[in-house]
């Protein structure tokens, strides 16, 4: 995975400048197969280092200064053909396209348009240019937050890089953990779009540039989910073909690599995988190019957890090499420490079991890119309960109760009136209501249940309890459109793209997701309401857009895998006796944030066959803190 680096001495010294940057650049150098580059010049340097992964990026020779524009970036851009036609390069032929980088379209597009340049950008980018004339540094990152960027600022330094970790570098030796991010952290908040787990270290956030001079530090939004118009009304069928469209196209752009063969995609037997690695076969094949390699987790002992039957339903209809990992052969903790040394800040071992040991297995096939299905559900995503309490809040009856019909058909076992209740009154309640009835009856054990072994004096004393019952009362998202803007905007997006970097450059691959495609998710958000849902079946259009290309099995599939028993037997079978030497065997560092004897009774009800996947969780995600918190203060 390409990785940037770069300092600025705001102060206007070069003191130590080469040093820092070396320190940078070095501590990236994993990240950088096909070899890295340093530059500097007076009181600025970049580093970067080199993963080919597209064509283009066989001509790239970074970092580079053209005309007094100095550029480093980690970059895929998707619209090139636009921009080559809007910057007016000139081009001896169509092919010598290739000899241009995608990092010189970038630093053209700086030169055009200024600071505004990534409104004109399609693809997953995080970059930076010295302006020598204004002396000014500009950073950007893309719409979603593909690829990361962390920084460290002071009056003196300004410093940047792909990975957090390699900016302790560069600070204080002594970083002092965010104690309001920990107890985030615990309760599974992650709205803080900026937070590192450390006061001294930032991430810039998605759709964000940051422009730096020897003053002033200037932090910009470029895009926003609340600007997007909606779409006029149509025909489901013209919506299917244009979600067809956009969706084939965004995914036949990530294609593109350094060879089609170092190009490769997960494929669990979801929604979201499955319709990617159908699009991206199709399409290979349709162009004579090798099969597609796809990547599946397999389940021999907990066989609950197996999804073979989907999986072999799109390796069947042909143009796929089908690789398995055995995801029952080891525990949520066995690769976590080599992550946490990469992403620099802890994360949910039992969420992130698998994802590790498919980027190995895809590595060592030679695969450098990775298609994945993350996104599918905050871009595409429908909630059934949602479609319900809009048709309410439109007084469209009629149909909510046909869609009620529908939804009690499905799942027979509930009750028509719980729902109507649950799902669809009781969250159009006025928050004053809703803050009365939470109060009153639910505060302890809401709040209870989202701070299991959270320490409840700490939990007190950085405000985490008030937070979560701020929570508790927010009004339920009251449209589709709005179910997505929250999930997109939220958090844990950046989080997760940001630990799947880390995770997948510490094995040389650059992962991609069609699903984030800026268009995609313009789309979505423009979509009429029901455009997603029919007979209480949610994501209809990706069903039915896709018909023809994606296995009926997927097609029809209204249920999602259930990993809790394989986190379970994973915890029970590998870990117990890393997590009982790491938090039980004397007093553990993290001892100020956590429930020791809430983690105690949950370790020995693992230990006795009857604990749940909240114990594992719970003790997995206490672990990596632990070991964090050993390795910062």
């Amino acid at each position: 995975m390409t990785a940037i680096t770069g300092c600025y001495r705001r102060a206007g010294t070069r003191i130590g400048l080469d040093e820092t940057l070396a320190r940078l650049h070095d501590r990236l150098g994993h990240r950088g197969a096909d070899g890295g580059e340093k530059w500097s010049n007076g009181s600025v340097g970049f580093g970067h280092q080199q993963l080919h992964t597209t064509p283009e990026s066989l001509a790239a020779t970074l970092p580079t200064t053209v005309d007094g524009l100095t550029i480093t970036a980690d970059a895929r851009i998707d619209n090139r053909e636009e921009l080559f036609e809007a910057l007016e390069v000139e081009l001896d032929s169509p092919r010598s396209q290739e000899r241009i980088p995608d990092s010189r379209l970038l630093l053209e597009a700086y030169r055009e348009w200024g600071v505004t340049c990534p409104t004109r950008l399609l693809g997953a980018f995080a970059f930076a240019v010295w302006d020598h004339d204004r002396s000014q540094l500009f950073c950007a990152r893309d719409h979603v937050g593909v690829k990361p960027l962390y920084y460290h600022c002071t009056d003196d330094l300004f410093a940047f890089a792909s990975e957090l970790p390699a900016l302790r570098t560069v600070t204080p030796t002594e970083l002092t953990p965010d104690e309001r991010w920990i107890g985030d952290y615990l309760a599974g908040r992650l709205d803080d779009r900026t937070a590192t787990g450390f006061e001294e270290l930032e991430r810039l956030p998605p759709a964000h540039t940051i422009t730096i001079t020897e003053a002033d530090r200037t932090l910009r939004r470029y895009w926003s989910l609340e600007d997007i118009d909606p779409l006029p009304p149509v025909d489901d069928d013209t919506y299917e073909r244009q979600f067809r469209d956009l969706f084939t196209d965004a995914v036949d752009v990530r294609l593109r690599g350094q060879r089609p063969e170092c190009v490769g995609s997960l494929l669990s037997g979801g929604l979201d995988s499955g319709s990617i690695a159908s699009v991206a076969a199709t399409l290979r094949t349709h162009r004579g190019e090798p099969p597609l390699p796809t990547f599946s987790a397999v389940f021999e002992d907990v066989t609950d957890c197996d999804e073979r039957e989907f999986i072999d339903a799109v390796t069947d209809a042909g143009g796929v090499e089908s690789h398995t990992v055995h995801g029952d052969q080891f525990g949520p903790l066995a690769d976590a420490e080599t992550l946490l040394e990469h992403f620099g800040r802890p994360f949910y071992p039992s969420l992130f079991l698998l994802i590790p040991r498919l980027y190995a297995a895809a590595a060592d096939e030679g695969v450098r890119t990775i298609l994945h299905g993350y996104g599918g559900d905050q871009t595409m995503g429908s909630s059934v309960q949602g479609y319900f309490r809009g048709l309410a809040r439109r007084g469209q009856f009629p149909t909510l109760a046909r869609e009620l019909r529908a939804y009690r058909r499905r799942y027979p076992w509930l009750s028509t009136v719980d729902v109507l209740w649950r799902d669809v009154l009781a969250p159009l309640a006025p928050q004053s209501v809703r803050r009365f009835r939470h109060s009153r009856f639910e505060t302890d054990r809401y709040v209870e249940r989202s701070m299991a072994s959270i320490d409840r004096q700490f939990a007190r004393r950085t405000g985490l309890d008030t937070r979560l019952e701020t929570d508790a009362v927010r009004h339920p998202p009251q449209s589709q459109r709005e179910l997505r803007r929250r999930a997109l905007t939220a958090g844990e997006p950046s989080f997760n793209l940001e630990l799947n970097d880390a995770a997948a450059a510490a094995v040389g691959l650059e992962p991609r997701y069609p699903y984030f495609d800026k268009r995609l998710i313009e789309f979505s958000l423009a979509l009429p309401p029901g455009a997603t849902v029919t007979n209480a079946l949610d994501r209809t259009i990706v069903r039915d857009g896709l018909a023809g290309i994606l296995p009926r099995a997927i097609r029809e599939r209204d249920d999602k895998m259930e990993f809790s028993p394989n986190v379970v037997h994973g915890t029970t079978t590998y870990d117990l006796e890393t997590i009982e030497r790491t938090l039980f065997d004397g007093a553990p560092t993290a001892e100020t944030f956590l429930d020791v004897s809430d983690l105690e009774a949950g370790f020995e009800r693992l230990q006795t066959d009857t604990g749940t996947a909240s114990d594992a969780r719970n003790l997995s995600m206490a672990t990596t803190l632990e070991w964090w918190l050993s390795e910062s203060v």
